[in-house]
This record gives structure tokens, sequence and C-alpha cells, in this order.
């Protein structure tokens, strides 16, 4: 593999992974939710519900941040 072809797949790994971040967030709840109804006998809504505003919530916020980040200056100074 070469250098120019590793950069590309960095770039696409470091666009696409907070959203798998937040869809694994997302799946965790509902398997939780669903071991919550297995063991007590009542199905928890409110946490399908949360999952999913935080899910939306949070993908919005990546997506303005993605957008507005046009160069290559990084988001923290490293300056001392």
């Amino acid at each position: 593999m070469n250098s120019r072809k590793r950069k590309e797949l960095a770039a696409i790994f470091t666009k696409w992974i907070p959203f798998f971040i937040y869809t694994c967030i997302f799946i965790g709840s509902v398997l939780g939710s669903f071991l919550y109804y297995l063991f007590q006998d009542e199905f928890p809504y409110e946490v399908i519900v949360g999952g999913f505003l935080a899910l939306i919530i949070l993908s919005i916020i990546e997506v303005i941040k993605q957008k507005r980040k046009k160069d290559n200056l990084p988001e923290a100074d490293e300056r001392m």
C-alpha cells in the first residue's frame, strides 16, 4: 500500500469513525433495553427514544463540525 492510498483511507476513516461510534452507542442502548425487558417484563421506551435523540443530535453536531473545518489547522492550540 503506497502512501497516497494510505492518506485516502485515513481521510475516509477520520470522516466516518464518529458516526460508527454513535451508531454503536445507539445499538448498545437498544440491546440494554431488550435485556431489561427480558428480566423485568417492562419495556423502557424512554431509553430507545433517548438513545435515538442522542444519535440524531450528535450526528448533527458532527456534520456541522466537518462542514466548518476547511483548512489543515489543528482544533487545539499546541503552543506552550
